[in-house]
C-alpha cells in the first residue's frame, strides 16, 4: 500500500529569496514549531522601522489618491511588503500585517495610558508596573514615535488600521527619512 505525504500548508508564502533591480536580500528559513506553525524570525528594530514608513506612506498615497475605492486587506498587505522589500526588509505580506497589528495594539495602549491616566508616563515607570497595568512590558520610543507622527491625528478607526488603498506607485528609498537597511 502506497502512502501519500500530507500537502504542505501553503498559507504562509516563503520569501527565502527575494530578488530586486539593484540588491538581493535573503532572509532566514522560517522554524517549524509545534501544531505545524511557522515562526519566522524575530523583527529587528531597522526592519520595524521600514515597516512603519511602508504603512505611513500606503496611508499618504491612499489619503492622496483621488479616488479613494478600497481594494482587498490582501492587496493592501501585498502593497506594504513591497515598499519593506524595496527598502532591504524581505517580509511577505501576512508578516508584514501580523506585525502591524501588534505594533498597533501596543501603541495604542501607550497612547491611551499617555492621555488619559493622569498617571506617570509610560517611559518612566518600571516593566513591572507596566504589566501590573496590562501595558506593554516594553515598546521602543523611536518606533513609537514614527507610528505617532502619523498616527496621532487619526480617529480610532484608522489607528486600528481601517483604511482602503489608492493608486501606488514610487520606490520607498525616495523617501530620504528611510531607515538603512544595513544596520
Amino acid at each position: 500500500m502506497k502512502m501519500f505525504q500530507p500537502l504542505k500548508d501553503t498559507r504562509h508564502k516563503s520569501m527565502d529569496m527575494v530578488h530586486t533591480s539593484c540588491m538581493e536580500v535573503t532572509q532566514p528559513p522560517a522554524k517549524k514549531v509545534k501544531n505545524s506553525r511557522v515562526r519566522y524570525p524575530n523583527w529587528e528594530k531597522h526592519e520595524t522601522l521600514i515597516l512603519v514608513k511602508a504603512y505611513k506612506r500606503q496611508m499618504d498615497e491612499y489619503n492622496a489618491a483621488s479616488t479613494k475605492g478600497r481594494i482587498a486587506s490582501e492587496q493592501k498587505w501585498e502593497r506594504i511588503s513591497s515598499l519593506c522589500v524595496k527598502g532591504g526588509v524581505a517580509r511577505d505580506d501576512e508578516q508584514c500585517r501580523k506585525r502591524w497589528q501588534d505594533l498597533s495594539k501596543k501603541y495604542k495602549k501607550i497612547k491611551g495610558w499617555e492621555e488619559n491616566s493622569g498617571q506617570e508616563s509610560y517611559w518612566l515607570i518600571s516593566s513591572t508596573i507596566r504589566k501590573d497595568k496590562n501595558l506593554p512590558s516594553s515598546f521602543d520610543k523611536e518606533i513609537y514615535d514614527n507610528i505617532d507622527s502619523f498616527m496621532a491625528s487619526k480617529p480610532l478607526m484608522l489607528i486600528q488600521g481601517i483604511f482602503g488603498t489608492g493608486a501606488l506607485g514610487s520606490n520607498l528609498q525616495e523617501d530620504t527619512d528611510v531607515p538603512s537597511s544595513s544596520h
